[in-house]
């Protein structure tokens, strides 16, 4: 009964956060028409999610460890509703992009929020499983943002979505508050100092500085394509229609969703065998890399089939989680989580305006659509530094793991 009570509404608010992350793949060409905005318009407009999203990650690590994930993911939900209903009635580049940052702030909690009520209040064992489960509702999200709304779109356009986001969230932001418990736990009394010099320590340790850039990439590559640019490549370079796009899009998210609990019962059942959490989540992203390669060369003989293997492999990254938290102690695990999650999220927003910039670089065709060559010298430069994290991570991980201290 407590695993329903504390998993059910942080899964509801995770659930909306990933709806309104995902969802501008498939409304994209309706506000780029009605607000005439270009390649790097649209992505910079998506992105403001990630970077708002980005900058409240530091002090949410304290708040979290100092308030409890109720209080604070109850409170920030509020920024979401604003933003939601300032998104739907914009009529100007400039409210768009006020709207869409405040909807990053208000859901900036509904992931680090979760992780945090689970090492409270369960054993490190049930982590990867838990994680896992709880992205997967962010992957439903991610689903419902896909042919759902290709179907509400014959009855209302992208501000009347945008409008009944936010009205969800005003019950998001109520059943969170109402149902969850607090666990009575210590409070830091540690000088604001003290707790900016942990963050540092985080930052600094050998162990962060190898996993965090495998991670981060990883992430950061699924991010910026899945929630804009995946939905633009099956129209432009696949030539799909908006409703066989929008299928696709629903694959890639039920892929998502089998990929985070997937990977969590893996990463468990392994861990089990004593191959360690982190050294699955790392085989996982190799598999990711190589599909990244795929799509940035077009080698997709079965455009379905290489968006469900982005996916789900994509959501091997989430053992980072559980892998990083055995590392440090369970009072750091806040400021740990939110820590990489900055670092991801900063990295999702450069990916996502940068992938705009490339292709406006090349000529748009007449009848809209964008250019094959910038998906590739785009997608292929993400592919890239993907494998360059792997590299990083690989040679030199033994010895790190072996020789830092937590």
């Amino acid at each position: 009964m407590i695993l329903l009570r504390i998993f059910v509404p942080f899964a509801f608010g995770y659930f909306l956060s990933y709806f309104f992350r995902t969802t501008n793949a498939l409304l994209a060409p309706g506000i780029t028409n009605d607000m005439s905005l270009s390649p790097s318009d649209i992505g910079l407009v998506t992105g403001m999610y990630f970077i708002a999203f980005a900058s409240f990650q530091m002090p949410l690590g304290v708040l979290l460890d100092k308030f409890g994930p109720r209080k604070v993911e109850t409170y920030l939900l509020v920024f979401a509703v604003i933003g939601s209903f300032m998104f739907a009635t914009s009529n100007s580049f400039f409210s768009l992009l006020v709207g869409r940052a405040l909807i990053g702030l208000g859901v900036s909690a509904c992931l680090m929020a979760a992780l945090k009520a689970y090492v409270q209040f369960f054993p490190s064992s049930k982590l990867p499983l838990l994680n896992g489960l709880h992205i997967a509702s962010g992957g439903i999200g991610a689903i419902a943002s896909t042919y759902p709304v290709e179907l509400a779109l014959n009855y209302t356009d992208w501000r009347g979505i945008y409008m009944i986001l936010g009205t969800l969230t005003i019950l998001a932001s109520i059943v969170i508050f109402a149902i969850i418990p607090e666990k009575k736990e210590a409070k830091s009394i540690k000088p604001l100092k003290e707790q900016i010099s942990e963050i540092k320590m985080i930052f600094t340790s050998p162990s962060f500085i190898r996993v965090a850039p495998i991670s981060v990439i990883s992430q950061s590559t699924f991010l910026a394509i899945q929630s804009l640019w995946a939905g633009l490549w099956l129209r432009d370079v696949a030539g799909l229609k908006s409703d066989i796009v929008a299928t696709n899009l629903l694959c890639l998210a039920g892929a998502m969703v089998v990929g985070s609990i997937g990977f969590g019962v893996i990463g468990q059942k392994l861990s089990l065998l004593k191959i360690s959490i982190l050294k699955t989540g790392v085989l996982g992203t190799v598999a990711f890399t190589i599909v990244q390669f795929l799509i940035a060369f077009n080698w997709v003989p079965n455009v379905t089939i290489i968006w469900i293997l982005f996916g789900f492999f994509a959501l091997s990254a989430s053992l980072f989680w559980a892998g990083l938290q055995e590392l440090y102690p369970r009072e750091l695990s806040g400021r740990v989580t939110t820590s990489v999650n900055f670092l991801i999220f900063v990295g999702a927003f450069f990916f996502q305006w940068f992938i705009g910039i490339i292709i406006q670089l090349f000529p748009i065709s007449e009848n809209g659509n964008y250019s094959q060559d910038g998906y590739q010298l785009a997608f292929l430069t993400l592919a890239i530094f993907l494998l360059l994290s792997v590299v990083w991570y690989y040679p030199i991980s033994g010895f790190v793991f072996r020789n830092s201290k937590k």
